[in-house]
């Protein structure tokens, strides 16, 4: 609605190097967050947890999650 916010979260599993897997956490929030604001006026923020405990090794398909969490 109007004047909602909303963050775009991404996460990487704990498979490969931390250093990567924050870069493709930040890659993958930042493409959504462009995506869904379409150029507005700035009420969409990308941020990244990088990898998380969130994700088993075992199950590495799954981890490519983006969360859009609205704010306000």
């Amino acid at each position: 609605g109007e004047g909602s916010k909303f963050l775009v979260v991404g996460y990487a599993s704990t498979d490969g190097s931390a250093e990567s897997n924050q870069k493709l956490s930040s890659q993958r929030a930042s493409n959504v967050a462009q995506q869904i604001s379409d150029g507005s006026d700035g009420n969409t923020q990308a941020v990244y947890f990088g990898q998380t405990s969130r994700f088993s090794t075992e199950e590495l398909p799954p981890n490519r999650v983006v969360e859009i969490w609205q704010v306000k």
